[in-house]
């Protein structure tokens, strides 16, 4: 027998992307959640091996002669560590420190104080001089001859040499900022730095045939060189700078933390205890240098904001942009989440109207068999004879008058509804 009603369901193509998109979502943020959470920590140490990163620019050749120590002394101390050691430019850590994919490195005061702004990096050990207790030991020492009487302090400079390849290390940016202490602006009282290249013994001898009027060496390099060079003893003196926090007379400027061994923070705790008490006692009798518990670094970000460094400020000075890049990832997650705050509240907007359509249509069904069943227009009684000769009864509206007629085994009597 057909059916009045269909008894298969439409689908609703519409319907069925909102629930599918919905659950897709779901999937979505926590796959993100993951990403987040654990990612991060688990590529800290996917690496066994623990990275060290050494500066290998914007160094003087003392400085490099220290590092160049530092790093055999590491190879030989830590031989029970699988320790890699890259020697790599400045730019290379800061996109490895960006990336989570270094440990250690070693900076000059200026790169670490950047980085310590930008990634959190954390110093451990300073460089120190093994003849002073002070742990300021970096600054700029202007040579020139002992018969110079015209040049007796730093105001007095109209030009000074520097090695071409040192001319971007740290202790020319303090020279600079001595002037700046001197006369309020370096633009004020500028003094032209004359880039030669030639090397350090160079410069000197150079400076003592007159064709230099001063030449700007790193704190202590002076002192090293006359014991290579012991003629130019006598020929020689540094300008010692009034404003000087040194107690030694080899520096023209203020003097400021040395190179830093620096943690980042994938940085293992053990190894990273490990490598500071075993650095500690390294004595590099030869330069006179040594490791000791790193100082503050206020003094070095001071400079660096005095003196206006383009590097510096390029990195640590607030931007959108650089904001956006650094914590890309959380703003990912927080897109996905307000997303997905919208489509739970339109999927459970579908939801709730669909009852409600379910529920009122049932409840319009059921009213109109009320209606029906109180009619009170005369009805038809329809029955059926079964088997054993009784009749069935079913009691129906005019309208079923029709459907008596398509069969022929009912039959029909005229009733009324109080009947």
């Amino acid at each position: 027998m057909d059916s009045f009603y269909p008894t298969t369901p439409v689908r609703n193509i519409g319907k069925f992307w909102v629930l599918f998109v919905g659950k897709l979502f779901i999937w979505l943020v926590s796959l993100v959640t993951v990403i987040v959470f654990f990612y991060f920590p688990v590529s800290a140490f996917a690496e066994a091996t623990t990275i060290i990163a050494v500066q290998k620019d914007n160094r003087s050749s003392i400085e490099t002669a220290f590092l160049d120590e530092t790093i055999r002394y590491i190879s030989v101390v830590f031989d029970d560590i699988p320790i890699r050691v890259l020697e790599i430019p400045y730019k290379e850590i800061q996109k490895l420190a960006s990336e989570r994919k270094i440990n250690y490195a070693i900076l000059s005061p200026d790169s670490y104080a950047a980085l310590e702004r930008l990634y959190g990096a954390h110093a451990l050990v300073s460089q120190k001089n093994l003849r002073s207790p002070d742990k300021n030991i970096i600054g700029g020492a202007v040579v020139v001859r002992t018969s110079e009487h015209d040049i007796k302090k730093l105001s007095d400079l109209g030009s000074v040499a520097v090695a071409y390849s040192e001319s971007t290390a740290f202790f020319v940016k303090a020279f600079l900022r001595e002037f700046l202490l001197l006369d309020g602006s370096v633009n004020k009282r500028p003094v032209k730095l004359e880039k030669i290249k030639e090397n350090e013994i160079e410069l000197i001898n150079s400076l003592i045939r007159k064709q230099h009027e001063a030449v700007l060496l790193p704190s202590g390099q002076l002192e090293q060189l006359m014991k290579i060079e012991l003629g130019i003893n006598n020929e020689v003196k540094i300008i010692v700078s009034a404003l000087s926090n040194s107690s030694f007379d080899h520096t023209s400027t203020l003097l400021y933390p040395g190179w830093t061994l620096a943690a980042f923070p994938p940085a293992d705790a053990v190894r990273t205890s490990l490598l500071t008490s075993r650095l500690l006692g390294m004595l590099e009798e030869g330069l006179h240098f040594g490791w000791t518990l790193a100082p503050n670094y206020e003094t070095v970000h001071k400079l660096l904001e005095a003196t206006q460094d383009k590097d510096y400020l390029a990195l640590t000075k607030p931007s959108v942009f650089a904001f956006f890049k650094q914590y890309w990832i959380f703003f990912v997650f927080i897109l996905f989440a307000i997303v997905g705050l919208i489509i739970h509240n339109l999927r459970t907007e579908f939801l709730i109207k669909k009852k409600n359509t379910g529920a009122d249509s049932g409840f319009a069904g059921k009213r109109s068999h009320e209606k029906r069943s109180q009619c009170v227009y005369p009805t038809f009684v329809l029955f059926r004879a079964n088997r054993h000769g009784r009749r069935n009864f079913l009691h129906a509206c005019p309208r079923i008058k029709a459907t008596a007629r398509c069969y022929p085994q009912l039959r029909s009597r005229n009733y009324k509804a109080s009947e």
